[in-house]
């Protein structure tokens, strides 16, 4: 591989380690590749556009029965077209026409396979944000280890749809301004595993992990419906929304859009936060274990901001703040007593 300065998703996808790594990916792969970031930053975005070259590339092909037709008249559309007199051809030419028409075929199902893959979907490394601008001028920021998938187009006359796992800022273009009078290719709406966020032009965040979900809505208009909650719940700017799917419960809350975008501005903002909360979103950010030793620690708790970019800083506030000894080792972090 070239310099890693001067590297790009070319580079990535050709490196057999690195295919080896997305294809079967296992702890000492997933630690090499961890760091490499880390020593790396600037080669995120060559990364994470790589992996997802090489994951597309490795998918199992497959076509709707209206792509194949399509296919289909694309070939035959390429073929030779019969004539009113037909001579007599000879078996090799029969052969060479046999040959061509599985050339074809087989070229037309490559490119068919290209132009018909609908979703595009982006995954962000670990400590790392990354910017995408949808179809529609719509512009989502997807915070550290977090991934959205989206249609290549979006169609223009069914609803706008995203999915997300992990934590994403979304900017939403208006289409129509009036909520009374909405068209179905005017709505759009973000999916996770148990909810979905339905917008018409807003700008909101979205947090799901581990089944758990955080809507916060910083302005505009938007609905929210959960899996377990009868109807939909109508959100209005500075309102924000925690659900538990396990439990099926969920509470709203006030003012809270300042903590909900803080990791836009690279902070960690927290307030009378566990340590045990805050070793979990560590892992999310870094994808770094951390254990925590001695029963009493599990129980502080810390207010104030942490770096979210800047694991060695982030290191050295927390020993200052909680007068405890943290240590670094590899992939994990151990926190314990003095």
């Amino acid at each position: 591989m070239k310099d890693h300065r001067n590297c790009q998703c070319e580079d990535f996808a050709a490196d057999e380690r690195f295919i080896s790594w997305v294809k079967h990916p296992n702890e000492e792969s997933n630690q090499y590749w961890h760091e490499y970031l880390i020593n790396h930053p600037l080669t995120a975005d060559a990364i994470n556009e790589a992996r997802e070259l090489v994951l597309r590339l490795s998918q199992k092909q497959h076509f709707s029965t209206t792509e194949r037709d399509l296919l289909w008249e694309n070939i035959n559309d390429l073929l030779p077209k019969p004539q009113r007199r037909l001579a007599a051809i000879p078996a090799l030419r029969y052969a060479a026409a046999a040959c061509l028409l599985i050339f074809m075929l087989s070229v037309a199902i490559s490119a068919g396979w290209y132009f018909f893959y609908k979703d595009v979907t982006v995954r962000s490394g670990y400590a790392h944000k990354q910017t995408i601008i949808l179809p529609d001028g719509s512009k989502v920021i997807l915070n550290a280890n977090s991934k959205l998938t989206y249609p290549r187009q979006f169609s223009t006359t069914s609803v706008r749809e995203v999915w997300i796992e992990g934590e994403a800022y979304f900017d939403i273009k208006h289409l129509n301004n009036d909520i009374n009078k909405v068209k179905s290719h005017e709505r759009f709406v973000v999916h996770t595993s148990n909810s979905d966020v339905e917008v018409l032009g807003t700008s909101f965040t979205v947090l799901h992990r581990r089944n758990d979900i955080k809507v916060a809505l910083i302005e505009g208009s938007i609905q929210l419906k959960l899996d377990k909650v009868p109807g939909k719940l109508r959100m209005v700017p500075g309102e924000s929304v925690e659900y538990g799917s396990n439990t099926g419960e969920y509470k709203k809350g006030n003012d809270q859009t300042a903590v909900a975008v803080a990791w836009l501005q690279n902070k960690i903002v927290l307030t009378n936060t566990p340590l045990t909360e805050l070793a979990q979103k560590v892992k999310d950010i870094y994808g770094i274990d951390v254990k925590i030793e001695g029963g009493a620690l599990n129980n502080e708790r810390i207010t104030g901001e942490l770096p979210s970019n800047n694991l060695a800083l982030l290191i050295e506030a927390l020993r200052q703040a909680l007068n405890v000894n943290v240590v670094k080792d590899g992939n994990k972090i151990t926190i314990k007593a003095l």
